[in-house]
């Protein structure tokens, strides 16, 4: 998969959709259940709420990294990298939160030429995410 500038959404259109089997390990259902579990009366969709917010801001996350690759910005994308690690940890997307260590990992190695194969691997494993996490939602406004 080539590495452009381009948006998020216009890249998903060139990439396959992930499997179901992909989509099911996507996000740890366990940590989902650890935030439901402090929904409460004065925060019913304290779920629902936290994905919203991460959805809002991953998509632009993968797009500000594929832009940074094309900048050759090493420095800027392991922070965004960091940042989107640790958002998609606490919402339980620990796969995608291990493609964003091994970018932070190469960034500060400086061995840019490993980033196109793991840019692409973050990018399937960000749609397999939004997936299951759209579906949460869906399924609770059901």
């Amino acid at each position: 998969m080539e590495i452009n500038s381009t948006s998020f959404n216009e890249r998903a259109k060139d990439t396959s959709l992930p499997t179901e089997a992909a989509i099911s390990k996507a996000v740890d259902p366990e940590v989902l259940d650890s935030i439901r579990a402090m929904q409460d009366d004065d925060d019913p969709n304290l779920l629902g709420e936290m994905i919203e917010m991460y959805l809002s801001t991953a998509e632009g996350a993968v797009d500000s990294m594929m832009l940074e690759n094309c900048k050759a910005d090493l420095q800027s994308m392991s922070r965004t990298a960091h940042s989107l690690k640790g958002s998609s940890a606490s919402i339980g997307a620990k796969r995608l939160a291990a493609c964003c260590l091994v970018i932070e990992q190469i960034c500060k190695n400086d061995t840019p030429e490993r980033l196109p194969t793991i840019l692409g691997q973050l990018e399937k494993e960000y749609l397999a995410v939004k997936e299951y996490l759209t579906r949460q939602i869906g399924d609770k406004a059901a």
